[in-house]
């Protein structure tokens, strides 16, 4: 039993740290919390589903029309809603995102219904055992495509221009616009990232769990939390608070109930971010009494 929560809480944890930095990458490049970001996850898994059963496409193609299709939406969002507004206060761009997100819902449900989809395995097959364990071999193409990704996003803040241009301004907005980095340039960009993010994880995820038009909330509530609990100033936070949440569902819901799955998870983080307010990896924070 203990491989088995150990390879679930794995494999959901490497999907929320990859929502978790899209949510992460465009509150930090952007100094935007885009709480419509669930929306987008759910716009992957809704068209992953239609694209593989509706079309037939085969699923390597439909994971990459899906991650297209969200990218083009998550940009639309970004030029259309956000790039107009004269006022870039943040708790009013949130709360813009927000009616974004109930916009989007109403038009998956428009087009989806409230129906709950199923997409069909990644890989066919019959499940591998090792140690006494059953793992499903979707969940291993899902943990693999996560970590390419997540190595694949290291490598272009690492190396290339574009990423250190997107990481510069968002350690250091002002002194990246000094030196010519254009705020709408960076703008666009963040949002580029997290649609192909956003676009992958729900792409990758709709397989093993299932597709369904108000599941939005549940994934940016995800993302917020692993973000917040891992630590905002770090990009590698989204990756250790994602699989920290993912360890902890798992091992809540095969030792305890998974009826208390949420609150529990959610409590965790609420106690552990009152005695570190700046996250796992976050730096010191000042106490102000």
């Amino acid at each position: 039993m203990l491989v088995q929560l150990l390879a679930a809480g794995v494999t959901m944890g490497l999907v929320y740290a990859v929502i978790a930095l899209g949510f992460q990458i465009v509150a930090r490049g952007a100094d935007i919390f885009n709480f419509a970001h669930g929306e987008l996850v759910v716009i992957g898994t809704l068209v992953y589903f239609s694209l593989a059963t509706t079309y037939r496409v085969p699923a390597a193609a439909a994971v990459f029309l899906t991650v297209a299709a969200v990218i083009v939406v998550s940009v639309l969002i970004e030029r259309a809603t956000l790039a107009p507004m004269r006022v870039r206060e943040p708790l009013m761009l949130a709360i813009l995102t927000i009616g974004v997100a109930t916009l989007l819902r109403g038009l998956m449900i428009l087009i989806w219904g409230h129906d709950v989809f199923f997409a069909p395995p990644l890989l066919a097959g019959p499940p591998l055992v090792w140690a006494g364990a059953s793992i499903a071999r979707a969940n291993l193409v899902l943990s693999g495509a996560c970590v390419a990704a997540l190595a694949a996003l290291y490598l272009v803040f690492s190396r290339s221009l574009w990423g250190k241009k997107i990481l510069a301004a968002a350690i250091n907005p002002e002194a990246a616009r000094l030196v010519g980095v254009e705020a709408a340039w960076t703008r666009t960009s963040v949002f580029v990232l997290a649609g192909l993010l956003a676009g992958l994880a729900g792409a990758l995820v709709a397989p093993v769990t299932f597709a369904y038009a108000g599941s939005g909330f549940n994934f940016v509530l995800k993302a917020f939390a692993a973000t917040l609990f891992g630590g905002m100033d770090r990009f590698e936070g989204a990756l250790v608070g994602g699989m920290a949440l993912g360890m902890l569902e798992a091992f809540i819901a095969g030792y305890v109930s998974s009826a208390f799955r949420e609150p529990l998870v959610l409590g965790v983080v609420i106690v552990v971010l009152m005695f570190r307010p700046s996250g796992l990896l976050g730096g010191a924070a000042l106490r102000v009494t």
